[in-house]
């Protein structure tokens, strides 16, 4: 219908001073139309990633809003995981310093020997 229209408005005269405002009027429908293509591609595209992210949503926050909440909730979570595998790193490594694969350890209740105590944390297959 609107190519309609924008094919009619090219089709009047030019006004007494050249001007063709028919003219202007259906290159600004082209153009509006051609906007209202992107953007529907572009808002159909952060729907998608709004209901990705599970429609979050805050009284009285727009979507862009709420998803920017959501997207630095979920940045705060991951560096937060992230510490605390550094943490459970740093742990790992000072038992693995502690590891002594070739002694063993004297135990005075059964009088037997024992492999080292961070055996079992380091190689738990090996000793169930």
């Amino acid at each position: 219908m609107s190519e309609d229209i924008a094919e009619r408005l090219r089709c009047l005269p030019v006004d007494c001073d050249g001007t063709c405002h028919a003219c202007a009027a259906a290159d600004e429908i082209e153009r509006l139309r051609r906007w209202k293509t992107d953007a529907t591609y572009v808002l159909d595209a952060w729907q998608e990633a709004w209901e990705l992210a599970g429609c979050p949503s805050n009284l009285g926050a727009t979507k862009s809003e709420a998803m920017l909440d959501e997207i630095t909730r979920l940045r705060a979570e991951v560096e937060h995981e992230r510490e605390q595998s550094d943490e459970w790193t740093k742990t790992l490594d000072a038992i693995d310093a502690l590891h002594q694969p070739d002694q063993r350890i004297y135990c005075s209740a059964c009088c037997d020997r024992w492999p080292c105590r961070t055996a079992r944390l380091l190689h738990p297959e090996e000793h169930q």
